[in-house]
């Protein structure tokens, strides 16, 4: 079982700012709870979904252009 982390979790975890987490994180990839040698979370592909974990503003449907 793979952890979900929060954003601001993330950015804790690894030191780096919400700003570059919210890079990785738009491209669908979050850290895994496993490590690369140098003690990194390895960055893995979420499934293809991203509004499950992050649904961020969306605009209305039926919206005028």
């Amino acid at each position: 079982m793979k952890k979900i982390y929060s954003m601001s979790q993330v950015a804790r975890e690894l030191e780096i700012s919400k700003e570059r987490v919210r890079v990785f994180w738009n491209e669908g990839r979050m850290p895994h709870d496993r490590e690369d040698q140098a003690g990194r979370p390895y960055w893995t592909r979420l499934p293809k979904k991203p509004e499950a974990i992050a649904p961020g503003r969306k605009a209305p449907k039926g919206t005028k252009r």
